[in-house]
C-alpha cells in the first residue's frame, strides 16, 4: 500500500468512526451582515440566509467539538438603497461547545469562510463582482441554542470578521454577521 492510500484509508476509517460517533443534523436560518471597514460607514444591515450540515461528537458530559459546513449569503447595502453587494461564501467552522443536560448549549471557535460568487447591483444593473475580494474569510463564532429530545432545535450565533475581504489595495472590509434559526438532529442523545 503506498503512502497516499495509507493516508486516504486512515482518513475514510477516522471519518466512519466520527460519523458513528457523532449527533448530526442540519440547520437553515437568515443572517444579518455589517461591514465595517474605511469606505463603509454609511451601510446598513444586508439580510441574507444560511443552510448546511453540522456533526457533533462529545468530548464528556459537557463538552464536544461541533464540525459545520455552511453555505451563507453575505453582503453590505447602503442606507440609501443605492447599491447592494451579494457574497456567497462556504463557511467551515470548528466550534468548542459547553452543553446542558436540558438541552441548551453555548459554543465558540473559529470560521473560515471560502469565496464562491459575489454580484452587485447599483442603480438597477448588477455586474458579477469576485475578482473584487479575496478567496477566503476568517472569522470568530460565538454560538447558543436550544436543541429539544425530539431533534428539533434553534440557534443564533454572531460572528466578528478578523480578515480583510477587500482585494483592492489600501480599502479595508471586515465582516460581522448575525446569525439565527432552526436545527434538526438526525440522531439525538441528549442525557
Amino acid at each position: 500500500m503506498t503512502v497516499m492510500k495509507k493516508v486516504l484509508f486512515f482518513l475514510l476509517v477516522s471519518a466512519i468512526v466520527i460519523t458513528s460517533q457523532a449527533q448530526l443534523g442540519l440547520t437553515a436560518g437568515g443572517n444579518i451582515c455589517k461591514w465595517r471597514g474605511n469606505n463603509f460607514t454609511e451601510t446598513s444591515g444586508f439580510t441574507g440566509y444560511n443552510f448546511g450540515a453540522y456533526g457533533n461528537v462529545k468530548l464528556n458530559s459537557k463538552l464536544s467539538i461541533q464540525s459545520e459546513v455552511t453555505f451563507s449569503q453575505e453582503g453590505a447595502k447602503d442606507r440609501f438603497m443605492l447599491y447592494t453587494v451579494k457574497l456567497d461564501y462556504l463557511n467551515l467552522t470548528e466550534l468548542l461547545r459547553y452543553n446542558e443536560k436540558c438541552g441548551f448549549y453555548a459554543g465558540t471557535g473559529p470560521q473560515l469562510g471560502l469565496y464562491l460568487y459575489g454580484q452587485g447591483t447599483q442603480y438597477g444593473v448588477s455586474k458579477y463582482i469576485k475578482d473584487e475580494f479575496k478567496l477566503s474569510n476568517f472569522s470568530w463564532a460565538f454560538a447558543t441554542g436550544y436543541d429539544m429530545k425530539i431533534g428539533i432545535g434553534i440557534y443564533a450565533r454572531y460572528n466578528v470578521g478578523f480578515a480583510n475581504i477587500a482585494a483592492k489595495r489600501g480599502e479595508t472590509i471586515m465582516e460581522d454577521i448575525f446569525q439565527a434559526g432552526l436545527r434538526y438532529n438526525f440522531k439525538t442523545k441528549l442525557k
